[in-house]
Protein backbone atom coordinates (compact mmCIF):
# COMPACT_ATOMS: atom_id res chain seq x y z
CA UNK A 1 0.00 0.00 0.00
CA UNK A 2 1.07 2.91 -1.37
CA UNK A 3 0.74 6.87 0.91
CA UNK A 4 -1.12 8.64 -1.85
CA UNK A 5 0.59 11.99 -0.03
CA UNK A 6 3.75 10.95 -0.62
CA UNK A 7 5.73 12.34 -3.46
CA UNK A 8 5.65 9.73 -6.75
CA UNK A 9 9.32 10.37 -7.81
CA UNK A 10 10.54 9.88 -3.26
CA UNK A 11 12.58 12.72 -4.32
CA UNK A 12 13.91 14.82 -0.86
CA UNK A 13 12.54 18.07 -0.36
CA UNK A 14 13.99 20.03 1.98
CA UNK A 15 12.06 21.84 5.01
CA UNK A 16 12.46 23.56 7.98
CA UNK A 17 10.49 21.73 10.42
CA UNK A 18 10.10 17.79 10.77
CA UNK A 19 7.69 16.27 8.21
CA UNK A 20 3.88 15.54 9.04
CA UNK A 21 2.74 12.06 8.57
CA UNK A 22 -0.49 10.90 7.79
CA UNK A 23 0.00 7.47 8.85
CA UNK A 24 2.19 6.19 11.78
CA UNK A 25 1.70 2.49 10.22
CA UNK A 26 3.77 3.80 7.26
CA UNK A 27 5.78 6.00 8.67
CA UNK A 28 7.46 5.70 12.54
CA UNK A 29 9.64 8.83 12.41
CA UNK A 30 6.65 10.68 14.49
CA UNK A 31 7.22 8.87 17.76
CA UNK A 32 10.90 8.82 17.62
CA UNK A 33 12.93 11.03 20.36
CA UNK A 34 14.04 14.00 19.01
CA UNK A 35 15.64 17.47 20.10
CA UNK A 36 13.94 19.13 17.31
CA UNK A 37 12.10 21.24 19.29
CA UNK A 38 14.82 21.63 22.49
CA UNK A 39 15.86 24.62 22.99
CA UNK A 40 19.56 25.86 25.14
CA UNK A 41 18.03 28.70 27.61
CA UNK A 42 19.90 31.38 28.78
CA UNK A 43 18.31 33.62 31.10
CA UNK A 44 18.55 36.43 34.38
CA UNK A 45 15.97 37.60 35.93
CA UNK A 46 15.64 40.64 38.38
CA UNK A 47 13.28 38.58 40.60
CA UNK A 48 13.31 41.44 43.75
CA UNK A 49 14.43 44.70 44.00
CA UNK A 50 14.24 47.29 47.58
CA UNK A 51 15.13 50.73 47.73
CA UNK A 52 13.88 52.58 51.21
CA UNK A 53 14.98 55.98 52.33
CA UNK A 54 14.61 57.67 55.88
CA UNK A 55 14.23 61.08 55.65
CA UNK A 56 16.47 62.89 57.92
CA UNK A 57 14.80 64.56 61.18
CA UNK A 58 16.21 67.67 60.91
CA UNK A 59 13.27 68.15 57.96
CA UNK A 60 10.45 66.31 60.22
CA UNK A 61 10.55 68.30 63.04
CA UNK A 62 9.17 71.65 60.93
CA UNK A 63 6.38 68.85 60.53
CA UNK A 64 5.45 67.26 64.05
CA UNK A 65 6.59 64.24 62.19
CA UNK A 66 9.16 61.90 64.32
CA UNK A 67 9.86 59.43 61.47
CA UNK A 68 9.43 59.12 57.74
CA UNK A 69 10.57 56.42 55.77
CA UNK A 70 9.64 55.97 51.74
CA UNK A 71 10.24 52.73 49.89
CA UNK A 72 9.62 50.98 46.68
CA UNK A 73 9.86 47.57 45.55
CA UNK A 74 9.48 45.68 42.28
CA UNK A 75 9.19 41.45 41.97
CA UNK A 76 9.79 40.24 38.50
CA UNK A 77 10.85 43.48 36.83
CA UNK A 78 12.57 42.27 33.92
CA UNK A 79 13.78 39.41 32.20
CA UNK A 80 17.06 38.60 29.45
CA UNK A 81 16.23 35.45 27.89
CA UNK A 82 16.50 33.73 24.30
CA UNK A 83 13.31 32.71 24.57
CA UNK A 84 11.50 35.90 23.26
CA UNK A 85 10.78 34.49 20.41
CA UNK A 86 8.66 31.47 21.37
CA UNK A 87 6.90 34.41 23.32
CA UNK A 88 7.42 32.07 26.93
CA UNK A 89 9.09 32.47 30.12
CA UNK A 90 12.02 30.71 30.73
CA UNK A 91 10.83 29.33 34.44
CA UNK A 92 7.77 28.07 32.95
CA UNK A 93 7.48 24.61 35.04
CA UNK A 94 4.26 22.75 32.26
CA UNK A 95 5.89 21.04 29.18
CA UNK A 96 3.64 22.16 26.98
CA UNK A 97 4.29 26.19 27.49
CA UNK A 98 0.77 27.04 28.67
CA UNK A 99 1.19 28.56 31.53
CA UNK A 100 0.71 32.61 32.78
CA UNK A 101 3.44 34.57 32.56
CA UNK A 102 4.75 35.83 36.08
CA UNK A 103 3.20 38.96 37.37
CA UNK A 104 5.21 42.27 37.44
CA UNK A 105 4.80 44.11 40.93
CA UNK A 106 5.57 47.53 41.95
CA UNK A 107 4.98 48.92 45.38
CA UNK A 108 5.48 52.10 46.42
CA UNK A 109 4.90 53.61 50.20
CA UNK A 110 5.76 55.23 53.21
CA UNK A 111 5.98 54.65 56.71
CA UNK A 112 5.50 57.52 59.21
CA UNK A 113 5.28 57.91 62.61
CA UNK A 114 3.83 61.00 64.16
Amino acid sequence: MQDIYAPSDNSWVAATYPAIRTTMATHSDGNKASTFWADNITYLRLRNLDFGYNIPKKYLNKLGIQNCRIYANGYNLFSLDNLRKYGVDPEISTTSGLQYPQSKIVNLGANITF
